[in-house]
């Protein structure tokens, strides 16, 4: 055999140990797009269930809230438990991407804040938009046209979310709390095989204040 004849050989070599390596790799990426799709799928059916199975109790579980500007804690009903998906579409396909389970704390009443500068008005404005609680605003103006003050009519509700998402590319799951127990987000990431009939139990327990040992699961991410 020719140095020539060799030096093909090496080629030929070094592309099949790339292409071999291509296909391990493109093969572990489908395995982990798997496995968090899968675990993904099955949180969506225990929640459509379990979101069922509160809408119909009724639970009388109330949850304590201090929104600024209203100046105490208000006690609120946990209820009206809903879910959503969305899709992400990888290489012309469509993968279960985020479950969202909401619900709401609320009571029949209506608060009134108000603020006497237009620094104080903006600050309250985005605090409540931030924290996605809804409002109807009022304002009024001198002569001069200065905004001397702001009226916030605010009923008693505060919308919560869980936001379960699949990181395909590192093989987890997030799951972004928004206004559980106070106002303010927290997100935590769980590997997938942490996920199963113990996890979703505890999770249902800990969304309904039961003993639990959701805490132990996942790390806190930001």
């Amino acid at each position: 055999m020719s140095f020539l004849d060799e030096l093909k050989q090496e080629v030929e070599a070094k592309k099949q140990q790339a292409l071999e390596s291509t296909q391990t790799r493109m093969r572990l990426e489908e395995l982990r797009m798997s496995m968090v799709e899968n675990k993904m799928r099955e949180m969506f059916q225990y929640l459509t269930d379990l979101a069922k199975q509160l809408n119909d109790l009724k639970l009388p579980l109330y949850r304590n809230y201090y929104i600024e500007g209203i100046g105490q804690d208000i006690k609120l009903l946990q209820c009206d438990y809903k879910l959503a998906i969305k899709n992400a579409t990888i290489e012309h396909k469509d993968h279960l991407k985020d479950v969202m389970l909401g619900f709401k704390c609320s009571a029949d009443k209506t608060y009134t804040i108000e603020k006497d500068n237009p620094t104080a008005i903006e600050r309250q404005k985005d605090y409540l938009w931030r924290n996605g609680i809804k409002f109807e605003y009022a304002e009024f103006k001198n002569e001069r046209g200065y905004v001397y003050r702001g009226v916030f009519t605010v009923p008693a509700i505060v919308p919560v979310s869980f936001l379960i998402s699949g990181d395909f590319d590192n093989a987890n799951i997030a799951i972004t709390m928004k206004n559980f127990n106070m106002l303010g987000g927290s997100e935590y990431v769980y590997d997938p095989e942490q996920i199963d009939s113990s996890f979703m139990d505890d999770f249902a327990k800990y969304l309904l204040d039961k003993p639990n040992n959701f805490s132990k699961f996942g790390t806190r991410r930001g």
